[in-house]
């Protein structure tokens, strides 16, 4: 077990921690408060050394945050703690990390087994957050049934969940269905397959089911799969059929609203086939005895894919023409005739709705008040005007009648179905304080010319109650500052900007942030009691969930550099200010990370050995062992077993005994593997050092991003790429730059040394341009490209030595000498 202490140092606070973990084996990172300490918002991630997240979870810390997960490959990994939820102050924490016991059925279904049909296979949730993961052969319009059986399970049998996904494994998985565990531990349950694929299921343990900071015991479980027939009686099948295996009554559609359902068998589950219109609010109910039933309905996709669910009915609002399927299954614990159950298909507004679509719009000009109705979720009113430039800010004013409000909200679009998106809504209503019923809202559009305005009611999917509005679109404004990415305003570092915000304006402000930093952002001023609000936006004007606390000051710090953009709402007069500020206890990025060590399994049995902030002398013992070498040039030797050597900053060796050829290397972008003959035979995994250093012959340089990299363009360009294995002359440039000779300064040497005039002939300006074009280009120079670069010589517009290393850094010479091979195998040098 390994433990690691840090500081939450605010809203947005990120801290990254290195950590080394073996394939195959699942871990537990737990987030512990000091007893009485506050609690905080955060998230636990782990994501590879690219960034990539693997694991991910949100709790709060009081309750212990807690991630578990096993990775795909043995290795160096981040974990990551990102504080949130409006923190404005300081919070000690500590990140205890452990290994769990062997998992007997992977979460990951690339490594799991096959759960078979007519098959049960026992299974057991060893740790609170465990998923055991089965793969799945199913066949095209069949319909299976899976028994979970938790029956003597010692946790809560209603704390399992079973999810159903169809694809190949967890990165292109769509999630079809799940199910979770009644009071008895039983889960009995079907799914009908539109068509052959691979799937897989997972059985887990929910996340409300048991706090982390309660004991857990391993839960024993029995997962079965079997077949069923289709029967031919039935009115509706138990699945969705292919349209060619279609043998049923007509769809319910307009002309044949209703249509006769047969659920008296409690485990049936009819399939209807439904027409309808592309953005044309339907309502379908499931009734029992013509009255509203608890019966479970939902409308899929023609292959099967869920799009909405309800209890009784649904209302939906499809986004093609075309053939969906209705799923109705009977009320629970219910005995029923087959004439008990019929499905209706309706609109659920009245005639009178006209303006509900791009085609019937209402024209605004300024000035001009309408009167309308929302006859309940789903409604939809639309609106046209137009605007002259996309500085050019209409205001609309919205008053609702009597009773609760609707929820509204402000979508843009040009003018058709095909471009209403909820993810278009870049407006909010704001409230007039001056009339608690009418609220205020502005637009100013990315594009000039017509634009469109959808007010549409926002509340629970089958409320019907109608609700009546005006809409007035009051004045036209010039815009201080743009509300869309090509009109915001600049702002920079350490600059003070006041901005004013008019009842539903937005302003937008673009600024460029780096990882790893820590910045403030300050929003003063406004109108006494009207709420304000600033959010950080990332470069496609998402949110990124930083938002501006009542105090007025936000800390964040990005996990990428790059654009982002900051959005303010509110009333009155405003200044914004944006400075970077102390270091972080713990970068959330970068390479300069605090670790918590390996966690290679239960039979760890090694020495941890942590050097200082100089050149430390490390040695391991005879198991295997942990070396973190730290700041400065370290010598690192981990002698006998499978040892975890981190060199840290600086340029470090690893010392073995025998020769380069008595081992293999195996270089890659993480890591580097190691692997010798006698005690030194189970291997080596190395991060972040730069040197192989053996006790015979060569040594080999790995850092050809670095140093090495340097010295191999240099060896290729001035004295080609065969002499790249002359291991002395390597070892001699290595010496001096890690000595802390400037690249420039070795490039001038090399170029007035003895050895290249020997190999170019003479120190000529002719000789010079003749052998170094030859290296890099791979043939001799034209008569006309020679007198090019001999005449700038002679001028004295450059020298050798500025002409020798702009041709060392062109991409011609990294391909001549092969750099991309060589950072694979390393470049064999011997030390001074």
């Amino acid at each position: 077990m390994s433990t690691v202490q840090g500081q939450m140092d605010g809203d947005g606070d990120a801290d990254a921690f290195s950590v080394f973990l073996q394939a195959g084996q699942r871990y537990r990172f737990t987030v512990k408060t000091p007893s009485g300490a506050s609690s905080f918002g955060s998230e636990l991630k782990l994501q590879s050394g690219e960034g990539k997240v693997l694991f991910s979870t949100a709790s709060s810390v009081s309750q212990g945050a807690e991630l578990v997960g096993s990775p795909e490959t043995t290795g160096w990994y981040q974990l990551v703690l990102t504080g949130h939820s409006g923190l404005n102050h300081s919070v000690q924490y500590e990140i205890e990390a452990a290994p769990l016991p062997v998992d007997d059925h992977s979460d990951r279904v690339t490594r799991t087994e096959k759960l078979l049909v007519g098959q049960t296979l026992p299974g057991q949730l060893e740790t609170r957050g465990d998923v055991d993961s089965f793969s799945l052969d199913l066949n095209s319009g069949q319909r299976y049934q899976f028994q979970l059986d938790l029956t003597g399970a010692s946790n809560a049998a209603s704390g399992i969940v079973v999810k159903l996904y169809r694809g190949f494994d967890e990165r292109d998985a769509t999630l079809i269905n799940e199910w979770q565990s009644n009071s008895d531990g039983l889960i009995d349950f079907d799914f009908s397959t539109p068509s052959g694929s691979s799937y897989f299921v997972t059985v887990g343990a929910t996340p409300s089911g048991k706090a982390a900071t309660q004991e857990y015991s391993a839960t024993n479980y029995r997962l079965g799969l079997t077949q069923y027939s289709f029967a031919a009686e039935d009115d509706y099948p138990n699945f969705p059929l292919a349209p060619s295996d279609l043998r049923l009554v007509q769809s319910l559609q307009a002309q044949f609203p209703i249509a006769p359902l047969d659920l008296s068998n409690p485990q049936d589950v009819d399939w209807v086939p439904v027409y309808l219109v592309a953005g044309t609010p339907i309502n379908i109910t499931v009734l029992k005895k013509g009255l509203p039933s608890e019966s479970k309905v939902s409308i899929h996709d023609a292959q099967g894919i869920e799009f909405v669910r309800g209890v009784g009915e649904v209302l939906f609002i499809p986004p093609t023409t075309g053939s969906y399927w209705l799923r109705a299954a009977p009320e629970a614990n219910s005995s029923a005739l087959p004439s008990d159950y019929e499905a209706r298909l309706r609109s659920p507004y009245p005639e009178s709705d006209q303006n509900n679509g791009p085609q019937n719009a209402l024209f605004m000009p300024v000035g001009r008040l309408e009167q309308s109705t929302l006859y309940g979720a789903g409604d939809t009113d639309w609106y046209r005007f137009s605007v002259s430039t996309i500085y050019e800010r209409s205001l609309f004013r919205v008053e609702v009648g009597s009773g609760s409000r609707p929820l509204l909200q402000l979508l843009k679009d040009r003018g058709t179905f095909e471009g209403f998106s909820e993810g278009s809504i870049d407006s909010w209503f704001q409230q007039d304080p001056d009339n608690p019923k009418a609220y205020i809202f502005s637009f100013t559009p990315s594009t000039s010319g017509l634009q469109h305005l959808i007010i549409g009611a926002n509340d629970h999917p089958v409320d019907r109650s109608s609700r009546g509005y005006t809409i007035q679109r009051i004045r036209i404004e010039q815009d201080d500052h743009g509300e869309t990415s090509n009109s915001s305003t600049p702002v920079n570092l350490n600059q003070v900007l006041q901005h004013e915000l008019t009842l539903g304006d937005i302003d937008l402000f673009r600024l460029n942030l780096e990882a790893g930093k820590r910045y403030q952002i300050e929003h003063k001023g406004g109108r006494d009691g009207v709420a304000d609000s600033l959010h950080l936006l990332d470069d496609k004007l998402h949110p990124t969930g930083f938002e501006m606390p009542p105090t007025g000051v936000l800390e964040v710090e990005p996990g990428r550099s790059g654009s982002y953009y900051l959005k303010s709402m509110g009333l009155g007069t405003y200044t914004l200010s944006v400075t970077e500020i102390r270091p972080d206890d713990h970068p959330g990025g970068g390479s300069q990370l605090a670790s918590l060590g390996p966690l290679p399994g239960l039979n760890f049995q090694g020495l941890l050995v942590r050097g200082g902030p100089g050149a430390d002398i490390l040695r391991g013992g005879a198991e295997a062992d942990w070396l973190f070498g730290g700041d400065g040039a370290d010598r690192i030797e981990g002698g006998p077993g499978a040892d975890v050597i981190d060199g840290g900053n600086g340029i470090d060796r690893a010392l073995y005994s025998y020769s380069l050829a008595q081992h293999r290397v195996q270089i890659s972008a993480q890591q580097v593997v190691v692997e010798g003959s006698g005690a030194e035979s189970q291997g080596d995994l190395l991060q972040q050092v730069e040197r192989l250093v053996f006790s015979q012959g060569p040594a080999l340089a790995l850092d050809l991003e670095g140093h090495a990299g340097q010295v191999a363009r240099l060896i290729g360009a001035l004295f080609g790429k065969a002499t790249l294995t002359d291991a002395s002359l390597v070892g001699l440039g290595l010496r001096y730059l890690d000595g802390g000779m400037a690249f420039g300064e070795l490039v001038a040497a090399a170029v007035a040394s003895d050895l290249f005039a020997e190999r170019a002939g003479s120190h000529g300006h002719a000789d010079f341009v003749r052998t170094v074009y030859q290296n890099v280009v791979g043939q001799a120079p034209s008569e006309a490209t020679l007198a090019e670069f001999v005449g700038q010589l002679d001028r004295g517009e450059t020298s050798q030595a500025v002409l020798a290393r702009m041709a060392c850094e062109l991409p011609m010479t990294a391909q001549q000498i092969d750099l991309v091979g060589l950072a694979g195998s390393g470049l064999p040098y011997l030390e001074g």
